[in-house]
């Protein structure tokens, strides 16, 4: 009895994870992301994309072969030393959550990968008995000069948290709302319209435009409409 309901459990984790490795390979390739999969059961990596091999420019197979240990060559020392604190901090924090909220979080943080600035989003995908089982890492550019940013959210939390390198602890903040004229401008400049053109399909002035635009800037903490539109789709502001 105990056989079978290890072969069924076995089975299924299969199963699973097949199809945890076919979403990624769809979201890898219909997207600019970046994406690999940890097995924490296994300690080690179970799926990683093929856009991920390009940045670095050496094979998938290499990477495979080597695997979590090829992006110690592409990690500086001391955003490595950064990368372990976050992983330490962030099993701290989910193991205070309570265990059928876990999932619902992710951590996100940017460092240097190679000649890149990259922002790495973390989310467990498979919780059992309140241990991650498997995770998912999403790779996409960041907009940030400047290692850190580290941020854990929710979904269903009003509160983001974000961690301090200098005092070592998560502190609560509250989440940027976007209104829904802001959400507007966001959308039509990541189609290609001009402050003019999205002045006429909202109905308003060329200059009105202009300083929503600014007054969104300020609020978001970057400096053009580019950074906007990455800062608002790696923080799922939309």
């Amino acid at each position: 009895m105990q056989r079978e309901l290890f072969q069924t459990k076995k089975k299924f984790h299969n199963i699973l994870i097949d199809g945890v490795k076919r979403f990624a390979d769809t979201l890898a390739k219909t997207t600019d992301y970046g994406v690999y999969i940890f097995d924490y059961s296994k300690r080690e990596l179970i799926y990683i994309s093929d856009n991920i091999a390009q940045w670095c420019g050496i094979s998938l197979k290499e990477i495979k072969r080597k695997g979590y240990d090829f992006y110690l060559e592409y990690i500086g020392e001391k955003d490595l030393k950064m990368l372990l604190e976050i992983n330490n901090a962030a099993l701290d924090f989910y193991k205070q959550l309570p265990e059928n909220e876990r999932i619902t979080y992710s951590v996100s943080y940017d460092f240097h990968f190679g000649n890149f600035m990259i922002k790495q989003h973390f989310s467990p995908i498979v919780i059992e008995n309140g241990e991650i089982l498997l995770a998912a890492c999403i790779v996409s550019e960041s907009s940030s000069k400047n290692s850190g940013n580290i941020i854990m959210d929710s979904t269903i939390s009003k509160y983001r948290y974000e961690y301090s390198l200098d005092k070592k602890k998560w502190i609560p903040k509250k989440k940027i709302k976007l209104t829904e004229r802001e959400k507007k401008i966001i959308r039509f400049s990541a189609q290609g319209f001009t402050c003019s053109q999205i002045a006429e399909k909202l109905l308003t002035s060329y200059d009105c435009i202009k300083s929503q635009k600014k007054r969104l800037f300020r609020k978001l903490n970057v400096c053009s409409i580019t950074e906007a539109i990455i800062f608002t789709k790696n923080n799922h502001l939309l």
